[in-house]
C-alpha cells in the first residue's frame, strides 16, 4: 500500500491524449483503421518493505513488519473505427505475494476504462462505456471528484495524484459540446447491480461493477474560458445521498504561478455516519455498532474546499502548497470517540478500523483541516534523474505523512525508482496511528 506508480506522468499525457477525437489524431495519408495505440504498455516490478508499530487501536496482524513483491502488466490502446468513431481499452494485470506474519499469494486483474467515443459534430462529442471522469483543479484532495470512491487500483502509493489518473473508470454515457467559449457535459451513471461490502471476498477476474455502479448517479458541468474571471466551472452532482454542487476556479499570475480554489458542498451525514451505516446496511458492521460508533446524528449541510497555489520555476522545478477542510471529517470528539471504541475490545477494534477502511475506499480525508505541500524536479540537475515528494500534514492534530520518489531512467525505455515514506505523530493521532511507521519500495520499469 505504500509505493509510488511508475510512469504516471506519462500516463497522463496518455490520458489526455485518449480525449482527443480518433479524427483528429488520423493522419490522412494511413489507413483509416489501422490500429494505433495512444499511451504506454508497461511491465513492472516491483519490493516493498513495510516497518510497523503497535498502533492505539490495535489491529488484526501483529506482524512488526511486511514484506510485498509485485508484477505489473499495464496497457493504453485506441483504434479508430471510422472517421468519428474511435475506442479505447485500458488495463492492468497483477501478480503479488505478500509476508505478513503468514505469506499469502494475490492475482488481480483492472479494467479500469473501455469505452467508444463519436465525434458527432465539429462541437459535439458522445462517449459511453467505462470511462475516467476526473474533475477538480486542486492536488491533494479534490472535493468535486465525485467519482472517485471505491476506484482505486494502485495500493502501492498514497500519492493522490498517482490515486486520481490510476483507478478505475464507472460506467456511464457522457454528452459534450464545446466551443471557443464554453464546454458543457452531462455524465448519466445507471446503477448496474447492488454495493457489496468492504470486507467481501470478490474473484480477482472481477469488473468491480459493484463499487463504482452500485448505485444511479449524474452529472452536470459547465466551465467558461474567461481568465479574468478565475476560469469558472461549476458543478451539480446527484447520488444516494442527494445533490452536491461545486465549482472549480484558477487563476494564472505571470508566467510561473496559478492560483486554485475548489469547493463541493451538500447535505450529508458525518464521515463516520456514512461508515457505519453503509457497514450495517451491506452485512458488514453488526446494526449494534451505530450505537457503539456514537457518530453526529442526521444530516446537514457538509462544505469541503480546497485552496492553493503552484509555481513553476525555469528549471522545471514546481512547488505547490494547499488548504484543505472537510466538514463531514473527525472533528475532536468524534476522533476521542473513535479512540475509545478502538480501545474497548476486539468487536471495537474490528468497528473502528471499518471506519477507517471506509474512508480510504471513498478516498475520503479522516481529518478536517490539512495542508498539503508538493515539490517535483523533472530532472533534476541532469536529464535522467527525477525528483517528487509531498508531505500532507493534518493541522487538527499536527501529525503527517512524508512520502518521495527518485526516479532513473536508464534508457528512453527502462527507469528504476526508489520510494520512501514515513509517518509521525502521537499515539492517538492521525498518522501517529497508522500501522505503518515506514516503507521503501524498489521498482524496474520498462515500456513496450
Amino acid at each position: 500500500m505504500l509505493g509510488i506508480h511508475v510512469g504516471a506522468e506519462a500516463r497522463q499525457l496518455a490520458d489526455d491524449a485518449d480525449r482527443i477525437p480518433s479524427s483528429v489524431l488520423q493522419d490522412g495519408e494511413e489507413p483509416l483503421l489501422k490500429p494505433r495505440r495512444i499511451g504506454p504498455v508497461y511491465v513492472e516490478l516491483n519490493v516493498e518493505s513495510a516497518d510497523r508499530r503497535q498502533p492505539a487501536v490495535p489491529i488484526a496482524s501483529t506482524a512488526r513488519s511486511r514484506q510485498i513483491a509485485r508484477g505489473i502488466v499495464d496497457a493504453r490502446a485506441e483504434w479508430p473505427l471510422h472517421p468519428e468513431l474511435s475506442a479505447r481499452l485500458s488495463a492492468r494485470a497483477g501478480i503479488s505475494r505478500t509476508r505478513d506474519g503468514g505469506t499469502s499469494s494475490d492475482e488481480q486483474f483492472d479494467l479500469r476504462e473501455a469505452a467508444v467515443q463519436w465525434r458527432a459534430s465539429d462541437r459535439d462529442v458522445i462517449e459511453a462505456g467505462r470511462i475516467n471522469v476526473r474533475n477538480g483543479a486542486a492536488l491533494g484532495y479534490n472535493p468535486t471528484d465525485y467519482f472517485r470512491s471505491r476506484s482505486a487500483v494502485d495500493y502501492s502509493t498514497r500519492d493522490p495524484e498517482v490515486q486520481r489518473n490510476n483507478r478505475l473508470g464507472t460506467v456511464l454515457l457522457a454528452a459534450q459540446r464545446i466551443d471557443a467559449q464554453r464546454a458543457v457535459m452531462l455524465a448519466v451513471a445507471p446503477k448496474l447491480t447492488s454495493p457489496k461490502g468492504l470486507a467481501e471476498e470478490q474473484p480477482s477476474e472481477r469488473l468491480r461493477l459493484a463499487d463504482t455502479n452500485g448505485e444511479d448517479r449524474l452529472l452536470l458541468k459547465a466551465a467558461f474560458d474567461a481568465p479574468s474571471l478565475w476560469s469558472p466551472e461549476l458543478l451539480a452532482f446527484k447520488d444516494s445521498q442527494g445533490w452536491r454542487f461545486g465549482t472549480n476556479l484558477t487563476q494564472v499570475i505571470g508566467a510561473q504561478t496559478t492560483l486554485f480554489f475548489e469547493y463541493s458542498g451538500g447535505r450529508s451525514p458525518s464521515l463516520m455516519q456514512q461508515a457505519l451505516r453503509s457497514g450495517v446496511a451491506l452485512g458488514d458492521l453488526p446494526s449494534r455498532a451505530l450505537a457503539m460508533g456514537q457518530a453526529r446524528p442526521g444530516e446537514s449541510w457538509q462544505n469541503d474546499a480546497a485552496i492553493g497555489v503552484t509555481w513553476t520555476g525555469s528549471s522545471q522545478l514546481s512547488l505547490s502548497a494547499q488548504l484543505n477542510y472537510h466538514q463531514a471529517g473527525f472533528d475532536s470528539a468524534e476522533w476521542r470517540r473513535w479512540l475509545a471504541m478502538g480501545s474497548s475490545g476486539p468487536e471495537g477494534a474490528s468497528i473502528a478500523w471499518y471506519v477507517r477502511n471506509h474512508a480510504n475506499a471513498m478516498q475520503e480525508p479522516l481529518s478536517q483541516r490539512s495542508v498539503f505541500l508538493r515539490a517535483q524536479w523533472d530532472p533534476l540537475g541532469f536529464r535522467d534523474l527525477y525528483f517528487s515528494a509531498f508531505l500532507n500534514r493534518s493541522l487538527d492534530d499536527q501529525s503527517w505523512l512524508f512520502q518521495t520518489a527518485l526516479e532513473y531512467r536508464l534508457s528512453p525505455a527502462s527507469r528504476l525508482r526508489a520510494m520512501f515514506l514515513a509517518t509521525g505523530g502521537s499515539a492517538d493521532s492521525l498518522y501517529g496511528s497508522d500501522p505503518v511507521r515506514r516503507a521503501l519500495l524498489l521498482s524496474f520499469t520498462h515500456f513496450l
